[in-house]
């Protein structure tokens, strides 16, 4: 808390009248953070489903942007082992809450021949362990690294073409 209000430039105690705890600290950050990592709900219909996945994947933000979630998302993995009660808040506001989201926009999609699956909610978490996965497995390299190597905004619309067309209806 101290490092947070420092960064904030508020005293430790203007911070705790705002959040009165770490724990309600970090489940806001969870939930502020899901709606900058997953663009939902929202409609998409207009767009093409590469389109609609980039933009639902927040995959369009700059270089900078990207990054500065990433790190925040790498954060919350790596507190979150720390305690139960921290692991629980993820789950459900990050996790879950973003596996509703995404699986009633499939939902839909999938009513409206946009989308052809079995079963919703596996294709939900593939997409968030796709989501999850390019940000904290795979970090950002230096503009030095191979092209293949790289994890720019080519290689994010390159991921989401090969899951869009696994998607399409044949």
């Amino acid at each position: 808390m101290d490092l947070v209000a420092s960064h904030c430039g508020i005293s430790k105690r203007t911070l705790y009248g705002y959040f009165p705890s770490k724990t309600s600290l970090f489940q806001e950050m969870i939930v502020t953070h899901r709606s900058a990592i997953i663009a939902l709900p929202g409609n998409y219909d207009h767009l093409t489903l590469e389109d609609a996945l980039m933009e639902i994947c927040r995959f369009n933000q700059t270089e900078e942007e990207f990054a500065r979630q990433n790190a925040i998302l790498r954060v919350f993995f790596m507190e979150t082992p720390a305690t139960q009660e921290l692991e629980e808040i993820l789950t459900e506001h990050g996790g879950v809450n973003a596996h509703t989201l995404l699986s009633d926009w499939i939902k839909d999609q999938v009513a409206k021949g946009r989308i052809e699956t079995d079963d919703v909610p596996a294709a939900a978490k593939v997409l968030i362990d796709m989501m999850i996965a390019i940000r904290v497995a795979m970090p950002l390299t230096s503009n030095g690294a191979p092209a293949v190597f790289r994890n720019d905004l080519s290689y994010r619309k390159a991921l989401v073409k090969v899951i869009a067309r696994g998607l399409s209806p044949h």
